[in-house]
C-alpha cells in the first residue's frame, strides 16, 4: 500500500478493512476486500470500493466514485460527481455540484443535494431524492419512489406503483405506463410515451427554445433539437437522431440505433446499443452505456458500463483518446483504454484489460485476469485470481494480490507486490523494488540496484546487474546477488546464499545457512545456527557466529572466526588468518602463511603455524578488560582502557595500553611495557624487562613496592643479557628515575640524558648515550657510563 500525499497519488487497500486518506491531489483509490473508509480528499479523485460494505468521501472535486459489492454509502461533496453503487442496497449522496447518481441493482437511497443532478435507481425498489435545483429522477426498474424539491424536476416512470412526490417547481412526469396518476400535488404536468410526435413540456409549444428544454421523441423515429441551453432529450423507441446544441445536455435515445450529438458543454450520453453514434466537439462528457461493448470514440469521454440492463456476459469495451472511466462487470471482458489516463476495472470473470498509453489505473478485481500497462506511470492490481500482469515502460506500481500471480515489469523505477500466493516476480531495466509476501515466490531483478523483499515463504529471489538489497524474511530461502556490490540477508530459515560477482556483504540471521561468497572480496556473516560459509575467489572476511559452523577459506588471503561453539575453519592456500575460542575448535591450513589468534588457552594449533594468543577472556577492546594468557609465549594487548592482563606461563609480551593498566607476566621471562597512564607491573622472574612511562609501580616478588616517576620512553624495546641473577630490570626515558629496594639493572636511553637513582640495592645501572646523572644511593653498585652498543 503507497502511502497517501499531497500529490496524485495511486492508493490500494487490502483484504482487510482499510481506511485510506488520499489528502489533496488527483488520486486512485482501490479499498478491496473489507469494510473499507476511503476519503478521496481535494481534487478528481477515482475510488473504487470494491467488495465489502464500504463508505466513501469524494469531498472537493469532480470525483468518480464506485461503491463495488455490498451495502455501501457514498457522498460525492463538492463538485461534479459520478457515484455508481452498483451492486448492494446502498446510498449515494450528491452533496453540492451538478451530479450524475446511479444505484444498479440493489434497493438503493440516492439524494442529489445541491445542483442539478441526474439521478438514476437501475433495478429494485429505489428511493430518489432531488433536492435543490432541476433535477431528473428516473426510478427504473421496480417499484419506485420519486421526489422532486424546489427547482423543475422531470420524472421517468415504468411502472404503475411508481410513486412521485413533486416539489414547488414546474415539474414534469414522463410514464410509460397509461393512465399514470400516483403522484402529488395534482398540477404536475404528465406526458406519455406513447404519442406520435416531440412535444416540449413546460416550453410552450412543439418546437424547442434557448432555455432548458425537456424533449421527448416517440416510438417512431424522431430528429430532435435541443439548441441553445441545459435540455433533456428522450428518442424513445425507433432510430432518433438527438442535437443537444450549447449547454450541459442529457441524451437519452432509448431503444433503436440512435444518433447523438451533443455540442459545446458537459453533457450525458444514455445507449444500449452497438448501433448508436455519439458526436461531440467539446466539453468533459459521461457516456452511461448499457451494454459493456459499447465503444466511445471520442477523446475526453468518461464512460461507464452499466450493469442495470443485465450486462453480466463477457463483452469487448474501448475507451477513447481522453480519460476514460470502464468498468466491465460480470463476465470474461476485454477492455481497452487507448491514450489518456483513464480508469478500468475488470469487475468479475477472467478478463483483459489494456491500459494503453497514459498514466492509468487498473483493477482487475475477482477472476483470472491479464493486465497490460503499456506507457506511462501506471497502478495495476490484479485482485483475486491467478492474474497476469505487464506494466510497460514508465514507474509503474503492481500488486498481484491473491492468487498465484506472474508479475512482468519493464522499463522504470517499478514497485511490485505479489501478494498472498506463490508469485513470479522479473523486473526490467531500473531501480526497482518488489516483495513477493506470503507463498513460495520467485523473483528476478535483472538491470540496476534493486530491493527484493521474499516475504513469507520458501522464495527465490536473484538481483542481477547493479548494487542490489535482498532479504529473505521468513522461510527456506534461495539468494543470489548477480553482478554488482549486493547486500543480501536471510532471515528466518536455513536459507543458501550467493553473492557471485563484485564485493558482497552476505549475512544468514536466524537457521543454518549456505553461504557462499563467489568472487570478489566478500564478508560473509552467519549468525545465529550451525551455518557453512564459503568465501569463494577473493580475500575474504568470514564469521561464522552462534553455533557449530564451518568456515571455508578457499582461495585469497582470508580471515576466518568462527565466533562462539565449536566451529572448523579450513583456509585455502593463501595467508589465512584464524580466529579461535574454543579448545574445540578445529583449524585446517592451507598452502600459505597462515596465522592463528586464540584466546582459548587449551587448544593446540596445527604445527608450523604462528600462534598468538589473545586471552582467554576474548581479544582486547577500549573498554576496561580482563585479558588472560595461556602457557604457551602470548602477545597480549590491552589497547585502550584500564586493563588487568595476566600472562600466565611462558615468555609473554604485555602491552597496556592507553589507561591505568596492571600488568603481571607470570611464569617466564616477560616483557611488560606499560604505555601511558599510572600503571602497576608484577615481577616474578628477575630477567623480566619492564618499559615504563608515566607514574607507575614496580612491585616486585617480594612484595615490595617502589614509586616511578614519570618518564618518556623511545620507540623500540631494547633487550639486554643479564649481567647477574636475581635482578629488576628496567627501561627509562629522559626524566628523574629512581630504582626499588632490590638488586635492579638500570638502562638508559641511546639518545637522552636521564638523572638515575638506583636507589637500595646492589645495583648494575648503564647510562648509555648522552648526558647522564648517576647514583647508586646505598648498596654494591656497578655503574656503567661508557657507550654501549646495542645488542
Amino acid at each position: 500500500v503507497s502511502l497517501p500525499s499531497t500529490s496524485n497519488d495511486v492508493l490500494v487497500g487490502s483484504k482487510g478493512n482499510d481506511t485510506i486518506d488520499g489528502l489533496a491531489g488527483n488520486d486512485s483509490i482501490n479499498g478491496l476486500d473489507g469494510d473499507d473508509l476511503l476519503i478521496g480528499g481535494p481534487g478528481d479523485d477515482t475510488i473504487d470500493g470494491a467488495a465489502g460494505n464500504d463508505t466513501i468521501f469524494g469531498n472537493e472535486g469532480r470525483d468518480s466514485l464506485l461503491g463495488g459489492t455490498g451495502d455501501d454509502r457514498i457522498f460525492g461533496g463538492d463538485g461534479d460527481d459520478t457515484i455508481d453503487g452498483l451492486d448492494g442496497d446502498d446510498s449515494l449522496v450528491g452533496n453540492d455540484g451538478d451530479d450524475a447518481l446511479l444505484g444498479d441493482s440493489g434497493d438503493d437511497l440516492l439524494d442529489g443535494g445541491n445542483g442539478n443532478d441526474r439521478l438514476l435507481g437501475g433495478s429494485g425498489s429505489d428511493t430518489l431524492v432531488g433536492g435543490a435545483g432541476n433535477n431528473t429522477l428516473d426510478g427504473g426498474v421496480g417499484n419506485d419512489s420519486l421526489v422532486g424539491g424546489p427547482g423543475d424536476d422531470v420524472f421517468f416512470v415504468d411502472s404503475s406503483q411508481d410513486r412521485v412526490i413533486g416539489g414547488g417547481g414546474n415539474d414534469t412526469i414522463f410514464s410509460s405506463v397509461p393512465n399514470f396518476t400516483n403522484f402529488t400535488p395534482a398540477g404536475i404536468t404528465v406526458e406519455f410515451t406513447g404519442g406520435t410526435s416531440p412535444t416540449v413540456p413546460g416550453g410552450g409549444g412543439t418546437e424547442p427554445t434557448k432555455g432548458n428544454d425537456t424533449l421527448t421523441g416517440t416510438d417512431g423515429p424522431d430528429n430532435l433539437d435541443g439548441q441553445e441551453g441545459d435540455d433533456l432529450i428522450l428518442g424513445l423507441a425507433g432510430n432518433d437522431s438527438l442535437v443537444g446544441g450549447p449547454g450541459n445536455d442529457t441524451l437519452n435515445g432509448g431503444p433503436g440505433n440512435d444518433t447523438l450529438v451533443g455540442g459545446d458543454g458537459d453533457d450525458v450520453y444514455f445507449v444500449d446499443s452497438l448501433l448508436d453514434i455519439v458526436i461531440d466537439s467539446s466539453g468533459n462528457d459521461t457516456i452511461f452505456a448499457s451494454l459493456s461493448d459499447f465503444p466511445a470514440t471520442l477523446p475526453g469521454i468518461e464512460v461507464i458500463i452499466r450493469g442495470v440492463f443485465g450486462t453480466e456476459n463477457g463483452e469487448f469495451i474501448s475507451g477513447t483518446s481522453g480519460n476514460d472511466t470502464i468498468s466491465g462487470l460480470g463476465g470474461n471482458d476485454t477492455i481497452v483504454g487507448l491514450s489518456g489516463n483513464d480508469s478500468l476495472f475488470g469487475g468479475t470473470g477472467n478478463d483483459s484489460i489494456d491500459a494503453g498509453t497514459g498514466d492509468d489505473t487498473v483493477t482487475g478485481e475477482a477472476g483470472n485476469d491479464t493486465l497490460i500497462g503499456g506507457d506511462g506511470n501506471d497502478s495495476l492490481v490484479g485482485g483475486d485470481g491467478e492474474d497476469v500482469i505487464t506494466s510497460g515502460s514508465g514507474n509503474d506500481t503492481v500488486l498481484g494480490g491473491d492468487g498465484n500471480d506472474s508479475i512482468v515489469t519493464n522499463d522504470g523505477d517499478d514497485i511490485a507486490f505479489g501478494g498472498a500466493g506463490n508469485d513470479t516476480i522479473d523486473l526490467g531495466s531500473g531501480n526497482d523494488r518488489a516483495e513477493g509476501g506470503s507463498g513460495n515466490d520467485s523473483i528476478l531483478g535483472q538491470d540496476g540496484s534493486d530491493t527484493l523483499s521474499g516475504g513469507d515463504g520458501d522464495d527465490t529471489l536473484s538481483g542481477g546487474e547493479g548494487q542490489d538489497f535482498i532479504e529473505g524474511n521468513d522461510g527456506n530461502d534461495s539468494l543470489a546477488g548477480g553482478l554488482g556490490r549486493d547486500t543480501i540477508t536471510g532471515g528466518t530459515g536455513d536459507d543458501t546464499i550467493l553473492g557471485n560477482e563484485d564485493n558482497d556483504s552476505l549475512r544468514g540471521n536466524d537457521g543454518r545457512d549456505l553461504i557462499e561468497g563467489g568472487s570478489g572480496d566478500d564478508t560473509l556473516t552467519g549468525d545465529s545456527g550451525s551455518d557453512t560459509l564459503i568465501g569463494g575467489n577473493g580475500n575474504d572476511l568470514i564469521s561464522g557466529g552462534e553455533g557449530n559452523d564451518s568456515l571455508i577459506g578457499t582461495a585469497g588471503n582470508n580471515s576466518l572466526d568462527g565466533g562462539s561453539g565449536n566451529d572448523t575453519m579450513i583456509g585455502g592456500p593463501g595467508d589465512d588468518l584464524f580466529f579461535v575460542d574454543s579448545d574445540l575448535d578445529v583449524v585446517i591450513t592451507g598452502g600459505g602463511n597462515d596465522t592463528i589468534f586464540s584466546s582459548a588457552p587449551g587448544f593446540v594449533p596445527p604445527s608450523g603455524v604462528t600462534l598468538l594468543n589473545i586471552g582467554g577472556s576474548g581479544g582486547a577492546t577500549p573498554d576496561d578488560d580482563t585479558i588472560n594468557g595461556s602457557p604457551a609465549a602470548d602477545i597480549l594487548d590491552g589497547l585502550a582502557g584500564n586493563d588487568i592482563i595476566f600472562g600466565a606461563d611462558g615468555n609473554d609480551t604485555l602491552f597496556g595500553g592507553t589507561g591505568n593498566d596492571t600488568l603481571a607476566g607470570g611464569g617466564g621471562t616477560n616483557t611488560l611495557i606499560g604505555g601511558q597512564g599510572n600503571d602497576i607491573y608484577f615481577i616474578e622472574n628477575p630477567n623480566d624487562l619492564v618499559v615504563i612511562e608515566g607514574n607507575d609501580t614496580i612491585v616486585s616478588a617480594s612484595g615490595v613496592a617502589s614509586n616511578v616517576r614519570q618518564g618518556s620512553v623511545d620507540g623500540s624495546i631494547i633487550t639486554y643479557p643479564v649481567i647477574r641473577g636475581n635482578f629488576l630490570r628496567f627501561r627509562v626515558g629522559n626524566a628523574p628515575f629512581e630504582g626499588s629496594g632490590d638488586n635492579d639493572l638500570i638502562i638508559g636511553s641511546d639518545d637522552r640524558g636521564e638523572t638515575i637513582n638506583g636507589g637500595s640495592g646492589n645495583d648494575t645501572i648503564e647510562g648509555r648515550d648522552g648526558d647522564d646523572s648517576i647514583s647508586g644511593d646505598v648498596g654494591t653498585n656497578l655503574i656503567l657510563v661508557m657507550k654501549v652498543m646495542t645488542p
